[in-house]
């Protein structure tokens, strides 16, 4: 019986040293960490910064509920009228945030046929938009006058299709 309360002592006087060690040593190997939109290559020493474009380039969506880009502008434009239910419940700064950010990924899977209409400029610039208010979202800054412009453009794109 001796034998196997020391066992049991011993055993959990190693483990504990196991972990104050691993945790003395994971706090003397803590990394920075990269900014928040560089990537890292695989192998590389440092953290690779993509461009705006190729940062927005990438987002992407497999499959998206929207048969047309015209459906998806026609159903963002009717989800933030006063009355719609989207914004039955929730604040419209949340609608807008949540509709920029997937209007970064729609844009991107409706490309050609975003071109076949000669929307191209239009549809990257409330892109562009859509991406800075993800930025300055997370960054704490004000995204009011972007949420305007978003919505701005989003009726000038419904206007044109």
């Amino acid at each position: 019986m001796k034998k196997k309360t020391v066992a049991i002592v011993g055993a959990a006087v190693l483990g504990a040293a196991l972990i104050v060690g691993n945790l003395a040593f994971a706090e003397d190997t803590k990394e920075a960490k990269p900014h928040p939109n560089a990537v890292t290559k695989v192998g590389a020493k440092a953290p690779i910064q993509l461009s705006e474009d190729q940062i927005i380039d990438s987002f992407e969506v497999e499959k998206t509920e929207f048969s047309t880009v015209e459906s998806m502008v026609e159903d963002f434009t009717n989800s933030l009228k006063p009355d719609s239910e989207y914004l039955s419940y929730q604040s419209k700064e949340t609608a807008v945030y949540t509709l920029a950010n997937a209007a970064l990924h729609y844009v991107n899977y409706f490309e050609e046929d975003i071109a076949e209409l000669g929307l191209t400029e239009d549809f990257e610039e409330w892109q562009r938009i859509a991406y800075e208010i993800r930025v300055n979202e997370k960054e704490g800054k004000s995204t009011i006058e972007l949420r305007d412009q978003f919505e701005s453009k989003l009726n000038e794109l419904s206007a044109k299709l």
